[in-house]
Order: C-alpha cells, then structure tokens, then sequence
C-alpha cells in the first residue's frame, strides 16, 4: 500500500503557531516542530531556512555573496531526524567564471 501525504497550507498553519515557536523552529528546535507535528496530527514535519550572505560589490555590480537553504524532515512522535539537507551557493563563483577572475 502506498503512503500518501496531506499537507497543510501557510494560512492553517499560522492560525495554530505562535510566533515564539515559529522562530524556536527555524533556529533548529527539533522539540518544538514535533510539537507542532502532533498538535496538527502529523507523522513527519518538514522545515526549512534560507538565507542570504553580505552583498558584495564586483566590478560596480553587486550580488548577493552567498545563499544557503537547509531543509530537514522529522518524525514527530520523537523528534528524530529522517533526513537533513544543506546546500550553499556563492554568487563571486559565477562572476569569476564569467569575467575570468579568482575572488
């Protein structure tokens, strides 16, 4: 038998979270999303964060110096991780390649 998924929309959510345990959850409380998880009657959440380095100016241009997105996926019954994921990009990499510069 195939597992399906409900998902819950930004708007329910929100109507449920406190914003004190939206902010416990992006810093990584993994307490505080099972938490949530079991208030909504879920088996797994799934919670992520990006965010965006200094902006640096390159040759007059400026560009965001790097992003990061990390995203992880939790059983709620006792927190434990089913996977983590982070993955950061710089944008001096793409600007080197296209004007043949180290930064």
């Amino acid at each position: 038998m195939e597992k399906g998924f409900n998902l819950v929309d930004k708007a329910t959510a929100m109507e449920n979270i406190k914003k004190d345990e939206i902010r416990k959850i992006a810093e990584g409380d993994k307490k505080a999303a099972a938490k949530i998880g079991l208030h909504a009657g879920a088996e797994a959440v799934v919670v992520g964060t990006a965010t965006i380095g200094d902006v640096e100016s390159i040759r007059g241009v400026l560009y965001g110096s790097k992003a990061t997105v990390s995203i992880w996926a939790l059983k709620v019954d006792n927190a434990s991780l089913y996977a983590l994921s982070t993955q950061s990009k710089s944008a001096a990499v793409g600007v080197s390649n296209l004007y043949g510069t180290a930064f």
